[in-house]
């Protein structure tokens, strides 16, 4: 029996990298502290691992009552939209290669727009399937790529990074990112 092929929906991959974004702004801006170096990977994962995974049994209650609403009053009334990922590349790997950030900016916009494709077909009944086609009656797209398209998520971002001093100061955002727009 062959094996489906292992695949990340554009939501996961952005869910993930969420991270890497908070994480590169506080390296950047606590410069003074010493990294130490990460451990070495254990590998890579196995063919369907997440299909192994344990089901949760907990329960645990809404913090937001039909938050799905209060999402979409929120972009209504401020046009910030939730980030769920970014894609962090080194500084020191674009000096060296200048064309992957353009690379994996062209990849994941592929990988996108095949995913939209299918959810206007009509197709896919996951949790997310069903989430994301709900939001493009209100956003259009909702998974927006670029810098252009996420300017005031990542500006509300930054704000309340230093409101709550998760950051010593506002990064230039041109020194931050890559500009990279469709």
């Amino acid at each position: 029996m062959k094996k489906a092929p292992f695949r990340l929906t554009p939501y996961q991959v952005q869910f993930v990298l969420i991270i890497g974004f908070v994480i590169f702004i506080l390296v950047k801006g606590v410069n003074t502290l010493k990294r130490k170096p990460l451990p070495p990977p254990s590998g890579p994962p196995t063919g369907a691992w997440e299909q192994r995974a344990p089901e949760s049994t907990a329960v645990y209650p809404e913090l937001i009552a039909d938050a799905p609403e209060a999402e979409a009053q929120w972009f209504r009334r401020t046009g910030i939209y939730p980030i769920h990922g970014l894609i962090v590349v080194k500084t020191a790997v674009l000096a060296q290669h200048p064309f992957i950030a353009k690379s994996l900016f062209d990849a994941f916009l592929k990988a996108k727009d095949a995913y939209i494709a299918r959810l206007k077909a009509g197709e896919g009944d996951s949790a997310d399937d069903v989430k994301y086609r709900k939001l493009m009656t209100l956003v259009s797209d909702p998974l927006p790529y670029g810098m252009a398209a996420n300017r005031a998520s990542i500006e509300a971002l930054v704000t309340y990074s230093l409101q709550q001093k998760l950051i010593p100061s506002r990064p230039q955002l041109d020194q931050v990112f890559v500009e990279i727009d469709p």
